[in-house]
């Protein structure tokens, strides 16, 4: 079946990409990028074969590029009628792309015209059809099936004019402005020769000919580009995981005259140009060290077809050198030590190396919290390994110590064996000797399958460590900043505290920066929180976004997770004191830096941390950095200024306090109530004078704030028949619910409870009744034989688990601590007061006000509050209510 037939039924260019893999022969489907036809990716392809290896090796990336080179494109510029003019257009990659984010636009009925310039007969067949395919036959297209002006002889005919027609060109120059043969001057001529608006957008690999984007530009004089990415790592490929480079010049053509004399101004530069897929580029890039290089190629070289490699992933808490994925099979866990053990120190515990009076933790060590992270961070794969500690072998764990031979590995640690603590010690004789590397996974006992190891736990795996592009129209079209919001929420190069009552939108307002801030920088954002479940919830927010942006430019991570990435990235070891050691980085210099970094509730950070972020993690000195809070919600009760405000120790001047408004609350009662609240309770802190938005139009919408006293009844099954009445009575699902309270043993038995008397599943934040049950048999914990270690290690991961999981887009009840729903909010809340008891050796207080107040403002439309134990606030509740 002709080619055209073939892909009639795909909707995008992701669609056509996988159709071409798909159809790749079994040779290639592992390393498409190895077939002999494409050289680099830069070579005329002519085969069916050639065209989809290059299809399925490059095509992902072009898209990538192509996308990250719209997310500021000038959409409100344009005008009339449209004309895309994709050079060098292959497979027209470039301007399948554009057709898309056009079409997401809503601007594709505007496109009439396109036109592919392509030397290679077959590739422009291809491009044609694709086009076609993508824009059902609606749009003209013109095949110019020439070559480029070139600085030398071609083989071929030579393109020497557009027919422009329309008043909006856009220029894609996709991969192929660093064609060190094309004479740029000519194409500059080109593109200058017509009126009109001309967007141009030049993209291209960071390599050793990235300077020529640089170039063709500088014809045009001075421009303000709309996207200039430099990223020597910008994203990973769909398939094979591997990561590319990214670099972008965009800009709006004003129609200054041409000086091609600017040409000779920009150095030739003569440094070896690699492919994306050639490992020399990344030691070009000093992404990789020549030595670790030297082992990827090892390895790369015993992947099967469907084995996944990736470098520098990071996958909850850690960050490793390399992991190989085989599906069925499990996961291997390598790290490479490069200095020579002959000029180290072991210390006397063996847990960290002295490398010229530098510490860093053994990589022993550290490979093995590498594993005990990676279990921890998916949920099939713990629970697996909880029930049965054999399945532990999925993760398999190795070092190689590139500098030194084994022998010399054993004397320095004083190991008997090549595995220790069931980790594999190789030697500099891994890049040496390639028999050693190629029986690699037959001396790790990587070759048996195992059920445990299944389709779910590969795809989650995936997910974390390479992210997918969030498109335009994944967003919700409500989802936009007004007002103040919209102001706060553009990202400029500066440092600010930004202080807002409840409800105002602090969260939203950090997502669109974030987003704006990787827009505007086209770097790396960073986005901390302080407990797991709101750094779930950012996420979430983040998704929400009508806009284009890479999952893998922005890093959500609460902060001493985030701290225990960076430190593993510079094998550092991390003990209790660290996450407050301000000197704790200090001789490290290859952790990664971000261009933005925001910080939501601040209030529960120390001085430390934020010292700590900001003098090691920002890409420079003065970049920007925005803190969030509310010191009404300071539940760990962070010391204060004589203002009321948080006292952070960094970042001077007053707060931003125009987020005054409270958009959560729709009902006047709530709004009201969180006022009163402040009054009688927070008298010490400035009261925020909390309206609820639209409060007219809501109040005959019967929204509700009830009471109810439990104190002299607060039976579990008494609870538990109050909420399930609660949600029967009232107009909402038990989907728009949440249950919040402090302790942790009073929600699990109401959630089982729950469960039971409803046969309904709920969201939690917390590991269930029934799991509970099930690691106290596993453990042999009894009522009297306390929990062990190896429970209590366990426990510690399934709720952490749980709590990363946790979301609010279930249809179901949630139910969740007060503390863990910090920054989330529903519909319908009911807040559950305990008695008065303070925990011990904490700061946090279970029912100060800062925790109350933070429970009651999690409602937007309707509050119940089940007092079962609690009489501080029974008077205020009761009178409110009455």
């Amino acid at each position: 079946m002709p080619y055209a037939e073939d892909i009639n039924q795909c909707n995008s260019i992701d669609d056509i990409i996988d159709y071409c893999h798909n159809a790749l022969p079994e040779e290639y489907k592992g390393k498409p990028w190895t077939h002999p036809e494409l050289m680099h990716g830069i070579n005329l392809l002519a085969s069916d074969v050639a065209l989809n290896c290059y299809m399925s090796a490059y095509g992902d990336m072009h898209v990538t590029k192509c996308r990250a080179a719209m997310m500021n494109f000038p959409f409100d510029d344009i005008q009339g009628s449209i004309e895309i003019v994709d050079w060098g257009c292959g497979q027209g990659v470039g301007s399948a792309t554009i057709i898309e984010v056009l079409k997401q636009r809503h601007l594709l009925q505007w496109l009439h015209k396109v036109t592919l310039i392509e030397p290679s007969s077959s590739a422009i067949e291809r491009a044609n059809d694709n086009i076609r395919t993508l824009t059902n036959g609606t749009v003209e297209i013109d095949m110019k099936n020439l070559f480029l002006p070139a600085n030398g002889f071609v083989e071929g005919e030579t393109l020497n004019s557009i027919g422009y027609r329309y008043n909006n060109i856009i220029h894609v120059f996709s991969n192929i402005l660093d064609v060190t043969s094309i004479d740029l001057g000519a194409v500059a001529k080109m593109v200058a020769s017509a009126h009109g608006k001309h967007f141009v957008l030049c993209i291209g690999p960071q390599n050793g000919a990235a300077y020529r984007i640089e170039k063709f530009c500088s014809v045009f004089g001075e421009q303000n580009y709309f996207s200039q990415i430099n990223s020597i790592r910008y994203a990973r490929t769909r398939r094979t995981a591997h990561p590319y480079t990214c670099m972008t010049r965009c800009f709006e053509y004003n129609g200054a005259t041409i000086d091609l004399n600017k040409l000779a101004l920009v150095d030739e530069r003569h440094e070896a140009i690699y492919n994306e897929y050639d490992l020399r580029l990344q030691i070009q890039n000093h992404v990789l060290s020549y030595q670790k290089a030297r082992v990827a190629w090892r390895l790369e070289n015993i992947l099967s077809v469907d084995d996944i490699m990736y470098i520098d992933a990071v996958v909850n808490e850690v960050a490793v050198d390399f992991i190989i994925v085989r599906p069925n099979k499990g996961i291997l866990l390598l790290n490479v030590f490069e200095e020579n053990l002959n000029e180290c120190t072991l210390s006397e515990d063996k847990r960290e190396i002295n490398v010229h009076g530098q510490l860093y933790q053994s990589p022993v060590d550290l490979i093995s919290l590498c594993q005990l992270s990676i279990k921890d961070g998916i949920e099939e794969l713990l629970m697996s390994t909880i029930e049965d500690r054999r399945n532990f072998s999925l993760i398999k764990k190795a070092v190689v110590f590139s500098e030194n031979s084994i022998d010399e590995i054993k004397k320095f640690f004083g190991y008997q064996d090549s595995v220790f603590n069931s980790t594999f010690i190789f030697g500099k004789e891994i890049i040496d000797n390639r028999d050693v590397s190629q029986n690699l996974y037959t001396t790790i006992s990587f070759l048996y399958n195992n059920n445990a190891f299944d389709d779910v736990v590969r795809r989650k795996l995936a997910r974390i460590i390479s992210p997918s592009w969030h498109s335009y129209q994944e967003g919700r079209i409500d989802m936009q900043p007004i007002g103040v919001q919209k102001r706060l929420s553009e990202s400029s190069m500066t440092q600010q505290k930004i202080s807002g009552v409840a409800g105002s939108g602090k969260t939203q307002v950090l997502a669109f920066r974030a987003v704006n801030a990787m827009k505007r920088t086209g770097g790396d954002v960073l986005v901390l929180t302080y407990n797991i479940t709101l750094a779930n919830y950012l996420k979430f927010r983040l998704s929400e976004i009508r806009e284009d942006f890479s999952w893998e430019k922005i890093d959500v991570y609460p902060y001493h997770q985030f701290f225990r990435i960076r430190a593993a990235e510079c094998k550092l070891h991390v003990e209790f004191g660290s996450y407050q050691n301000e000197a704790f980085f200090d001789n490290s210099k290859s952790h990664k830096k971000y261009s933005a970094i925001f910080v939501d509730e601040v209030q529960d950070y120390t001085t430390e941390w934020l010292r700590i972020v900001m003098r090691n993690f920002l890409l420079e000195p003065n970049g920007e950095l925005v803190v969030f809070g509310d010191p009404k919600q300071n539940v760990y009760q962070r010391p204060l200024d004589t203002n009321g405000d948080i006292r952070l120790g960094v970042i001077g001047g007053q707060w931003n306090r125009q987020l005054t408004t409270s958009r959560r609350f729709t009902n006047p009662c709530l709004a009201n109530l969180a006022t009163a609240f402040q009054t009688q309770f927070m008298a010490n802190l400035p009261t925020d004078d909390i309206a609820a938005e639209n409060a007219m139009s809501n109040t005959f919408n019967f929204q509700t704030l009830t009471y109810i006293d439990l104190r002299q009844n607060n039976s579990y099954e008494s609870i538990v028949t109050n909420i399930i009445n609660i949600i029967s009575n009232d107009n909402n699902e038990a989907k728009d619910f949440v249950v919040l309270a402090s302790s942790t043993k009073l929600l699990r038995n109401i959630d089982i409870l729950y469960r039971q008397k409803t046969n309904e599943q709920t969201e939690i934040t917390f590991i269930s009744n029934e799991v509970l049950e099930r690691l106290k048999q596993i453990h042999l914990v009894t009522d009297e034989k306390v929990a062990n270690w190896k429970f209590n290690r366990d426990f510690e991961a399934l709720e952490r688990t749980r709590k990363q999981l946790f979301t609010t887009d279930k249809r179901c009840l949630k139910i969740s601590t007060i503390q863990s729903f910090k920054g989330w909010e529903s519909p319908s809340v009911i807040v559950i007061l305990e008695s008065d008891l303070t925990l011990h050796n904490t700061t946090f207080r279970p029912m100060s006000p800062q925790t109350i107040y933070t429970a009651i403002t999690r409602a937007r439309e309707n509050l119940y509050i089940i007092n079962i134990g609690n009489d501080t606030y029974h008077n205020f509740f009761y009178n409110q209510t009455v």
